[in-house]
């Protein structure tokens, strides 16, 4: 088959460390983080091993461009969606030609709409909306049964107390919202964006946990490459926040979490020997614009970087814990690297899946040194933004093709005391980048991994 080269032209992202790719970036490169304590209205609910969060900067979606209709049918993932993929539109220099302002549908000029699709990735899709839903529909009815109890004259002081403590525990909208059911979809992260710029072509949602967001990218890439679609919006959301922090909990309990530091600054820390879990981030959007090389040459477009290969592999032996030994990444990482026709020590620099685990970077480690010695750089942008689950993988591959692009790559927070001696590098580093691998691992034992190369127009 004569395979159709694959190219990225545009990015829009949300994440910890601001509202748009550039803040993004540049919040890697400077080492910036927004680490914190968790909620202290969660405390209210559980006891937790760990405290420590990666919130996102406050958001008023009005502000980002999120119309009215929008704001009450879509839940946060999608919302966040929308906003990553306006901006990657924008990006690419697309013109978008309105059809329907009231609804937010357009055109892109110049794209047939039949060869152009939407794969994005999604680890737990519309959660928000299914605990918020599951509130309201639990305890409305209750809430006004208290509320006639609290309106007595007679009740006692402190039975008013107890009552109302609990009045004000629970908390959920007034009324249950009649799209619960398409926001709550983990497609409706792909499906909103598809039917916003009219895309006809493949739309799919790709739920591979932590591995989601570069099975998306991976998917969009085969598909262009084998010569089925001009253009894919592709990339990874996920969004993790809820008023009493029963997501946090669930992870906490799992033993996955930092914990015990002095600080919620210093407990994110991949690959240091004191690391003992993730860190929790409050989630995050990242979407990419790829398209097929002439199709983008014909246009004019600024190109990024290239995707020169895509593989995935699974473990198939544990829900939770990798392979220790990484046999399935190793055979992955290689088939990556035959399909991108490089040798090992052709490759420049790995953005790893990084969590700080005590496992995962271990097993991570030994896989690299085995493949590639000391030769490549390796960092986590997880390191600096939390684990976004969905869309780790997806911002990870942004990172892949901004170093490219700038010749640079970020440090790896906290990193005092190495785990290995291949090369991690603590702060900003110029270097040569003409090679990235970006890979992922999840829950499930699915492994994901993306090739890049700089676009050099041979």
């Amino acid at each position: 088959m004569n395979h159709k080269r694959v190219v990225i032209t545009g990015m829009g992202s949300i994440s910890p460390l601001g509202l748009s790719t550039a803040e993004f970036w540049d919040g890697c490169l400077l080492g910036k983080q927004r680490a914190t304590q968790i909620p202290d209205k969660w405390l209210e609910y559980a006891e937790y091993s760990s405290r420590y969060w990666i919130p996102l900067p406050k958001i008023d979606f009005t502000q980002l461009g999120i119309s009215r209709i929008d704001n009450m049918r879509l839940d946060p993932v999608s919302k966040l969606s929308q906003r990553a993929a306006a901006e990657a539109i924008a990006d690419t220099g697309l013109e978008t030609l309105p059809l329907d302002r009231r609804q937010s549908m357009f055109k892109l000029v110049g794209v047939d709409a039949a060869r152009a699709g939407v794969i994005m990735g999604t680890g737990i899709g519309g959660l928000h909306t299914t605990l918020e839903s599951h509130s309201v529909h639990l305890l409305n009815s209750y809430r006004s049964e208290l509320e006639q109890v609290l309106d007595k004259e007679e009740l006692d002081d402190q039975v008013r107390d107890a009552l109302l403590r609990l009045y004000n525990r629970m908390d959920c909208p007034q009324r249950y919202n009649p799209f619960t059911v398409s926001m709550i979809m983990n497609n409706s992260v792909s499906a909103n964006i598809g039917i916003r710029y009219g895309c006809k072509g493949t739309n799919k949602a790709i739920s591979v946990a932590c591995a989601s967001g570069t099975a998306a990218l991976g998917h969009a890439f085969n598909s262009i490459r084998n010569g089925c679609h001009d253009l894919i919006i592709s990339g990874g959301a996920e969004y993790k926040y809820d008023e009493t922090g029963a997501v946090f909990r669930g992870y906490d309990i799992a033993g996955t979490l930092a914990h015990g530091f002095s600080s919620p600054e210093e407990a994110n820390r991949p690959f240091d020997r004191r690391r003992n879990g993730f860190m929790f981030s409050e989630g995050a959007v990242a979407v990419l614009v790829l398209e097929e090389l002439q199709h983008a040459l014909a246009r004019g477009a600024n190109i990024v970087s290239e995707i020169a290969a895509y593989a995935e592999t699974c473990d198939a032996q544990s829900i939770m814990q990798p392979d220790p030994e990484g046999i399935q990444i190793e055979r992955m990482i290689r088939d990556a690297l035959r399909q991108a026709d490089l040798v090992e020590n052709e490759l420049d620099y790995i953005n790893a899946h990084g969590t700080g685990t005590l496992a995962n970077d271990e097993m991570e480690v030994g896989v690299v040194q085995r493949i590639f010695g000391e030769g490549p750089v390796v960092n986590s942008t997880k390191s600096l933004v939390g684990h976004t689950i969905g869309a780790s993988g997806a911002l990870e591959a942004q990172v892949a093709a901004l170093s490219i692009r700038d010749q640079k790559v970020h440090g790896n927070l906290n990193l005092k005391d190495p785990i290995s001696s291949i090369r991690l590098p603590g702060k900003q580093e110029s270097c040569r980048v003409g090679t990235v691998l970006s890979h992922s691992f999840a829950f499930g034992g699915h492994n994901c991994a993306l090739v890049f190369k700089e676009f050099t127009g041979s």
